[in-house]
């Protein structure tokens, strides 16, 4: 008997439209999931809003087949992602738009998919222009910290995005943040959490790392990485090391980032007299290596929409303390993989110095937590994108 094979249907053309090509939580994360992509069910290009920036990706992580440092772009392109620059895109210029217009139609794209508010700003109005194309948007912000609502309202949002066809938030705190403030149902947003790999291979040493940062063998190392802004609570981190720090004097504290906070930070660290056990050290591209000579990691956010530095540390086997804030509890659970807390310094200094102060514990979280960052590996973001660009594209 004669086996009849059904034809393979093309690959599902899709746009990803994003500000920047820095290393930030949300490129890093499509970088991630494209490597596990199936070039048979997708055919992604990535355009870029600014101009190259040549920013290396995350040490350790982001490396070519001969060794050699990746950018993100790299990174994409290795992943078989078509890359390309629109540095003009801008809903002030309507000559970018014609010229985007042209593009979508040559390659036959089906979905744009937008990442924060100036790309959903330029895929509003490709929208409006093409009547066929797909708008997908990608829900981070949330909670008082979604920069249109600070600055505009949420009137502003439901007009920017009343176009948009469905929404792939990066949590189900996320997904349910905006569809209160779009006045739009559940039933429009998918939950694709952002993603990690397993711990690099090849990183420094964790003595060198220590080494580097001068903490001694006998001190405690705790780390956190974040942006320094109000939202990410460093400042609430300050002051519980303070409360921690006579009951624990072994502790050490090092926070890797940038932002606007700095001086203020620093000049917290000098009025509570933590110059010696408190540094701030700056942005840093070996996050990775840092996580591995760390005895705890500290996040101390008043808000996170889905918090790479947490799947980053939890990969990593690190113990964990953070707030019990936003898509958090979705991450991880309290006393199975981390201890949760309230987003205080009260609160954070009483679940540092427990973790600090009792070992197995600190063990049995991390163990539990590496466990857990299985269930946000690349291969499971791509499947659910893969799934959700062929529904949303007529072919389930």
């Amino acid at each position: 008997m004669e086996t009849v094979t059904e034809p393979l249907q093309p690959a599902v053309r899709a746009l990803w439209m994003l500000a920047t090509d820095q290393p930030k939580a949300d490129t890093v994360s499509l970088a991630r999931w494209v490597r596990a992509m199936d070039r048979r069910r997708l055919s992604l290009t990535v355009a870029f809003l600014s101009p190259p920036t040549g920013t290396l990706g995350p040490a350790g992580e982001f490396v070519a087949a001969d060794g050699s440092r990746q950018t993100v772009a790299d990174s994409l392109r290795a992943g078989g992602a078509e890359v390309v620059y629109w540095p003009g895109a801008t809903v002030l210029r309507r000559g970018w738009a014609r010229a985007a217009e042209r593009f979508i139609r040559d390659r036959g794209v089906r979905i744009v998919h937008s990442v924060n508010l100036r790309a959903d700003l330029a895929a509003a109005m490709l929208r409006k222009r093409i009547a066929a194309l797909i708008w997908l948007v990608r829900p981070a912000g949330i909670g008082q910290f979604r920069r249109t609502r600070l600055y505009a309202g949420d009137w502003f949002d439901r007009r920017v995005y009343r176009r948009a066809d469905a929404f792939a938030a990066i949590s189900h705190a996320a997904a349910v943040d905006w569809a209160a403030r779009l006045r739009r149902p559940m039933n429009d947003f998918e939950v694709i959490y952002n993603c990690v790999p397993p711990l690099p291979a090849g990183l420094t040493p964790r003595d060198e790392i220590r080494r580097r940062l001068g903490v001694g063998a006998n001190e405690q190392l705790i780390l956190s990485a974040s942006r320094l802004d109000r939202e990410k609570g460093v400042e609430l981190l300050v002051d519980a090391a303070a409360a921690v720090v006579g009951d624990v004097p072994s502790a050490r504290w090092v926070v890797l980032g940038d932002g606007p906070m700095r001086g203020r930070l620093e000049n917290q660290v000098r009025v509570r007299r933590l110059e010696r056990v408190f540094a701030l050290r700056g942005s840093s591209d070996a996050v990775w290596s840092h996580l591995g000579a760390a005895d705890l990691f500290v996040l101390p956010s008043r808000m996170e929409g889905c918090p790479n530095a947490l799947l980053e540390a939890m990969s990593a086997g690190a113990p964990i303390v953070a707030t019990a804030v936003g898509a958090v509890p979705e991450l991880v659970a309290d006393q199975r993989e981390a201890l949760l807390v309230a987003p205080t310094s009260d609160g954070l200094a009483a679940g540092m110095r427990r973790l600090l102060t009792d070992a197995p514990l600190a063990s049995r979280l991390a163990i539990a937590a590496k466990q857990r960052a299985a269930a946000f590996a690349p291969a499971r973001a791509a499947e659910r994108y893969h799934a959700l660009y062929e529904r949303l594209a007529g072919r389930e």
